[in-house]
Parts: C-alpha cells; structure tokens; sequence
C-alpha cells in the first residue's frame, strides 16, 4: 500500500478483523483514522469456576523445589531461566517442548543452549522433555503424563509464549491465554503449586499515560488500550489477569514483568529478533542513526534469570508482582554514541526522514531486516514513546543480602553484544576494529 498507493495505514487497523477487500477498501478512504477496535481485553479474562484449589489441598512450597514443571525452554529467557534453576536448585526439570517424541525434545533444549553458550552436560540427567504444546487442551499432555505432573510437580515455572509484535490477538490467544489457563488448571490439580508467571512491562500501555509515569508493582490493572498496543501485549496483559484471578482463589503466585531483555553481560550472548537489535542492524545497513530524544531499556539476561531464580524460592513473596528491569535506562544519543565510538559511525537523520530511508533500502534492494521493520517504523511514533520509569522496591526487598544487581549498562556492555553478534554472522564488523581473534573470524 506504501509503495503503490502512497498509503500509510497503521498496523493495528490492518490486523482488527479479517481482511477482505471491502474492509481493506474502507481503512484506505479513512486513512487509518478513527480506527477503533472491538476487542474489550476485560471480556477475555475468564478463569474457569473450577480452576481452584481443592478444600484441604497440601500447598506445596517454593522453596527447595524437588520437581518444576517449565514452559518456554527453547526461547532466549527461558533457556537461560533454565540453566539458572538447574544450577541454583537441585530440582529435576519437566520442560514442556514441541517435539514427537522426548529424545527430539530434549535434542530442541540442548541445541538452544549450546548456541546461548550455557548448555552443562552435568546437568543433562535434570532435564526431562515433556512433548507437548500450550495451544493444546491439558497442553497437549497424555493423561499419564498430567497426572505424574500433577501429582510430583512442587512448582510450575510459565515462561512460555507465542512472541510477535505482529500478529493479532485473536492468533495469539490459544497459545498465550489459553496455555495459561491451562498451566493455572495444572497448578489446582492435587497439591497446589506455586506458579511462577513471566510477564512483560508492555502490559502497560505507554501512550495511555502521561510523561515520566512511575509504573508500580502493585499495579493489577495497567492500562492496556487496544488502539496503542499489539496482539502480544494484550495476551499477555490477559494472562497477567488470569494469574491474579487465580492468586485470588488461593494460589501462590508470582509474577515477573521483564522488560527489554538483553544479551549476558559477560559473555554477550543475546538473541536476534529483538525489535532494538533489528533496528541497529537496520541502521548499520543504512549507515545512519535516527535522532530520538527518547530513552529505552536494556536489561542483561544474567540480571533477570538470576534475580528470578532468587525471588521464586521464596515463599513469604508469593502473591506479589515483581518490576525485573535495569534501574537506569539508555538514551538514544548515548546508544548512537556508543556505536560510533565501536566503529558504526554514519550520519544522523530526524526520525521520520531515516524511516522513509529504511523503506526506500527495502523497495531498491529487497534488504530483508528493512523489509520487516519499515511498515512496522512508519505505522508507530517510536519517537514520541513516554519515558518511563519503573519501580522494582518489591525485587529490592527480595534480592537485598543475595549480592545480585544489574550490571552498569555503558559502552563496554553494548561491547560486547556487538562482538558477539559479528561472531556469529548477525552484524558486519567495522573495517576499523580491532576484534578478538573469534569474532574477527
């Protein structure tokens, strides 16, 4: 529509609903204004009555953990959040995993750690792959293996989740609302069991709230507006909801809400398909950094898994809602600073002028990170993102005396997650760097 109709629609009208020509026809006269969606996020938080604990159920306990039921093993956090829990706890781990059989399934878990750099053979005889798939009824799980789970599980770790920023709600609840649903349903059968709820800070719709907003733990009801936000943070702004209504009915749970999570600070491993990453790949292509008086937020991958491995082993914290992000956050020009001084130095454009650069590489050359990221870029006002600030007193409380802090997020940091992305193929490297022998190869 961009480049035959000189049409910019936003991306949430597109998604709304089926798109029929008809409704394309529509959304083309209107230009994308006054786009409203019919999705009432509040309708879709429905906790089936009997997903309960039973009268006199045995609660089991979050500390020293014999047996944890995880979701979302194969994924960036989940497979670091993994090797945490399997070095900080002696638990066996049950890891849900789409596979055919659990040879393949425990062959998925494994090639994703080695290629984090954190797969330990030692503690291989821990990892138990439970095929299956949280879009399924009983997540995809034989009747014996829901019961054994039901019975032995002391913990269920939900960090499981369908992650796209573009597809709508509607594709994304089986996995995203209905998997909690059914992880919550698992959690009321037999003992009752703690469960352990990874969220995100994008339950809080940004646009809906005034500048500098200091976004609170204890908040149960962030503003989540449909006009504003993704299919993905809906779901998991439902999920969040559907956590609480089971925290109401007498389950211990807990709930982490991370924000960007990045590579470890020490090693640099992080993942590719963060929106942050794909931008500054973008910009690499381009050889120009947009101009944002903006701030975002990185937070380490060691600092999030750490300081959820040591939340969730406490039991006088069940029921609270956890703030795991980086203290301070990075402005824009500092991260472009920061390039440059790596070696990615380039001309800076307004905001608006370096998106229609990455639409034009997209249409000349085909580059694919252009191709996926320019309708996203002229479709959202990234540049006009409210700062935000968000209070994390509930993770202080928990992480005081355990020696665990975020490390400083700078230069030498941004580093390293440079040096590893060229290591493995992702960015160019600067013709000017001086590399270590791994990563110039």
């Amino acid at each position: 529509m961009r480049e035959k109709l000189g049409r910019v629609v936003p991306l949430p009208a597109l998604f709304a609903g089926e798109l029929t020509i008809e409704r394309l026809a529509a959304i083309l006269e209107q230009g994308g204004a006054g786009f409203e969606s019919s999705l009432v996020l509040a309708d879709e938080v429905v906790l089936p009555d009997d997903i309960r604990p039973a009268p006199g159920a045995p609660v089991r306990s979050a500390t020293n953990p014999r047996h944890l039921f995880v979701t979302g093993a194969t994924g960036f956090v989940g497979a670091f959040l993994l090797a945490e829990l399997l070095s900080t706890t002696s638990a066996t781990m049950h890891c849900l995993v789409r596979a055919g059989s659990p040879e393949e399934g425990f062959d998925r878990i494994r090639t994703t750690m080695r290629d984090y750099g954190i797969w330990d053979e030692h503690h291989a005889g821990r990892i138990v792959a439970v095929p299956g798939d949280l879009t399924r009824p009983r997540l995809g799980l034989t009747d014996s293996a829901w019961s054994d789970l039901a019975a032995t599980a002391d913990g269920i770790v939900h960090c499981g989740a369908d992650v796209n920023f573009l597809r709508p709600y509607a594709t994304l609840k089986s996995a995203n609302v209905d998997g909690t649903v059914q992880v919550l349903a698992l959690a009321c059968d037999g003992p009752v069991k703690p469960v352990h709820f990874v969220s995100t800070t994008y339950v809080f719709s940004r646009f809906s709230y005034p500048q500098d907003t200091v976004f609170a733990e204890d908040d149960r009801s962030p503003v989540q507006d449909p006009r504003f936000t993704f299919g993905y943070t809906q779901s998991k702004w439902v999920g969040e909801q559907l956590v609480f209504e089971a925290r109401s009915r007498g389950v211990p749970t807990y709930v982490y809400r991370t924000g960007r999570v990045a590579g470890h600070s020490r090693t640099g491993a992080c993942q590719r398909s963060d929106f942050l990453w794909q931008t500054i790949r973008l910009g690499v292509a381009l050889g120009a950094a947009p101009t944002m008086d903006m701030s975002t937020d990185i937070t380490p991958i060691d600092y999030v898994v750490g300081a959820i491995a040591r939340l969730a082993g406490q039991d006088d914290l069940a029921g609270r809602t956890f703030h795991v992000v980086s203290p301070e956050t990075v402005a824009v020009p500092d991260l472009v600073r920061w390039m440059s001084d790596f070696g990615y130095a380039g001309e800076e454009l307004p905001f608006a002028q370096w998106c229609e650069r990455a639409a034009e590489l997209a249409e000349r050359e085909g580059d694919e990170t252009a191709a996926a990221l320019a309708p996203f870029l002229s479709a959202t006002p990234l540049d006009n993102m409210p700062d935000a600030t968000f209070d994390d007193a509930n993770v202080r409380e928990g992480l005081a005396g355990s020696g665990i802090s975020c490390p400083p997020i700078d230069g030498a940091l941004l580093r390293r997650y440079f040096e590893w992305f060229i290591d493995c193929g992702y960015l160019p490297a600067p013709s000017s760097l001086d590399l270590p022998e791994s990563a110039a190869s």
